[in-house]
């Protein structure tokens, strides 16, 4: 998924203005991958969204973390191991 705001490479991220909200990219529906720009690198965040509702997760404030290494932690927030898809993450 290309943009202006791409977060795929280190290159790109480093380009990116530091600001509070992330740079989200859209997993697959009601998964994202963020990354928030800060003054001296940077942090994953993953969100999953159902009904309108959003649920985050910090994933590391390691920068050096690469796209798909963020991309399969945030696919683990919204899918966490021995879960069936679908099922609510609070488990409740």
């Amino acid at each position: 998924m290309a943009s202006s705001n791409s977060i795929d490479t280190p290159t790109k991220r480093n380009r990116l203005a530091p600001r509070r909200e992330p740079y989200w990219h859209k997993i697959i529906t009601g998964r994202y991958i963020g990354f928030r720009r800060t003054g001296n690198g940077g942090a994953w965040i993953a969100r999953f969204t159902r009904d309108r509702l959003s649920s985050y997760e910090a994933l590391g404030g390691d920068s050096a973390l690469t796209y798909d290494q963020g991309g399969r932690k945030g696919h683990g927030v919204a899918y966490p191991r021995g879960r069936r898809r679908g099922s609510p993450l609070s488990g409740q």
